[in-house]
C-alpha cells in the first residue's frame, strides 16, 4: 500500500487590530454613535454628580420618555422633588439614601444639576412640547395695522388712506367746479346778449 500523502492544513491568520476596528466602525450608524455618546455621558453624570451619588441610583436597560421640563425652583426642597421627579419620568431609580446629605447641599448646586440632568435626559428620549411652545407655533404673524410704523422706520400708508385722499381730491375738484360755475353762467349770458344786439 502506499502511504497516502499528508496534507498540509492552512492556518488563517488572525486579524489585525486595525482590521478588527473598522470592522466595528463599519456597523455603527451616526445616529447609534451619537446615542452611544450620550448615554456614556448621562452614564458619568449619574455617578460623579453630587447630587446623584448620594441618591444612589440604578440606571435601567433603556430609559422612558419624553421628559417634561422642570419647573422654576426657589428652594431646596422644591429642587430636591423636581429631581426626583425627572428621575422617575425617566425609569431610573433611586436606591436607599439620607435626605438630609442632599439638603446639605448648595440651592445652586441643586438647581444647576437639575438643569445639565433634563438636558442629558432631553437628547435621548425627547421632550414633551409645553402649551407655551404649542400657541408660539401656532400663532400667526401679526399683520401691520394701517399706518403703522415698519421695522426699518418707514410710516406704511394703507389703502384706506389712500381711498381717503382720492376722496378728498374729488370733493376739492368739486367744489372748485361749484366755485367755478357762476362766473361761466355770466360769461355765457354776457355772449349771448353781445349776440343779440348784433342780430337787432
Amino acid at each position: 500500500k502506499k502511504p497516502k500523502a499528508s496534507r498540509k492544513k492552512f492556518k488563517v491568520p488572525p486579524e489585525s487590530d486595525s482590521d478588527r476596528r473598522d470592522e466595528i466602525a463599519a456597523t455603527w450608524s451616526d445616529d447609534q454613535l451619537e446615542e452611544a455618546f450620550n448615554r456614556n455621558e448621562l452614564q458619568v453624570f449619574l455617578v460623579k454628580k453630587p447630587v446623584m451619588k448620594i441618591l444612589q441610583l440604578r440606571t435601567p436597560g433603556s430609559l422612558k420618555g419624553p421628559m417634561t421640563p422642570p419647573p422654576a425652583t426657589t428652594n431646596k426642597l422644591d429642587a430636591v422633588k423636581a429631581v426626583l421627579r425627572l428621575l422617575k419620568d425617566a425609569g431610573i431609580t433611586p436606591g436607599s439614601f439620607a435626605a438630609k446629605d442632599l439638603f446639605h447641599l448648595d440651592l445652586e448646586a441643586i438647581q444647576i444639576t437639575l438643569s445639565e440632568l433634563f438636558e442629558k435626559l432631553k437628547v435621548l428620549v425627547g421632550e414633551v412640547e409645553t402649551q407655551t411652545k404649542v400657541e408660539a407655533k401656532l400663532e400667526a404673524p401679526l399683520t401691520q395695522l394701517p399706518g403703522s410704523v415698519s421695522p426699518n422706520g418707514s410710516s406704511q400708508h394703507s389703502h384706506y388712506a389712500s381711498a381717503t385722499s382720492m376722496a378728498d381730491s374729488d370733493t376739492s375738484e368739486g367744489v372748485e367746479r361749484m366755485q367755478l360755475g357762476p362766473r361761466m353762467s355770466r360769461d355765457a349770458t354776457n355772449q349771448i346778449a353781445a349776440c343779440i344786439e348784433r342780430d337787432a
